[in-house]
């Protein structure tokens, strides 16, 4: 039998004696991988043990979260406003809203789009708009009429745009837009001309269901064509 000795030294300074240990286990692992399976590519080797491993792949990732069956995002977004009113929510580049200020901006934007284009529950919504908190506030105001949340790429070809708001009941876009809908035939709203923030204080959203369609997503398809999922 043949044995390999080897000596780690370390600066102290840099590095604690438990990472030194993980590194020569790391070592450890690759040499006597190579020795079981010398034609093995190097890029195939795994170093870790299988309890870290365990840690890794599972107890780091472990993100699940039970949430009740009987609330809607809507419903638990609300419940948070109650929790903690005055906390931030939203931040954009210098803006700041808190809970409060999110949950009636997007109540009063329900109340319009519902008012002025009779938006409601099942309706298709489309969102064009660059970058910032009218976008929480759009997605949020759609869902609490119930409607079906649909992003839009401004930077998407035209005949794709065509596809993917063509059963869209309103767009919601920006002035910086105004040139680049002629894609779109159907009824537009500009937030940042036409939002009236009007008063949401009696505004009640719309009760949803666990089976209720939130948003649609366009795939490019294997055709090329898009697809909505």
């Amino acid at each position: 039998d043949h044995e390999l000795l080897g000596i780690a030294t370390y600066n102290t300074d840099l590095y604690d004696r438990e990472s030194v240990e993980k590194f020569v286990a790391h070592l450890k692992n690759m040499i006597e991988h190579l020795i079981d399976s010398p034609d093995e590519p190097l890029s195939e080797f795994n170093y870790l043990s299988s309890a870290e491993e365990e840690l890794l792949l599972k107890d780091f990732n472990n993100t699940f979260v039970q949430y009740p069956d009987n609330q809607s995002v809507v419903s638990l977004f609300e419940d948070q406003v109650g929790l903690t009113p005055e906390d931030i929510a939203v931040v954009y580049e210098d803006l700041g809203l808190s809970y409060a200020e999110l949950n009636e901006k997007a109540s009063s934007l329900a109340v319009q789009l519902q008012s002025a284009y009779g938006i409601k529950k099942g309706d298709q919504v489309g969102v064009m708009l660059n970058r910032g908190e009218n976008q929480i506030v759009s997605i949020l105001g759609i869902l609490k009429l119930g409607a079906v949340y649909v992003p839009v790429d401004a930077n998407l070809p035209e005949s794709r745009k065509a596809v993917m708001t063509s059963g869209l009941s309103l767009l919601i876009t920006e002035s910086y837009y105004f040139f680049d809908l002629d894609f779109y035939s159907g009824e537009s709203f500009s937030i940042d001309l036409e939002f009236t923030e009007e008063d949401a204080s009696d505004f009640q959203s719309v009760v949803l269901e666990k089976d209720d369609i939130a948003y649609i997503i366009y795939t490019s398809g294997s055709t090329g064509e898009p697809k909505g999922v």
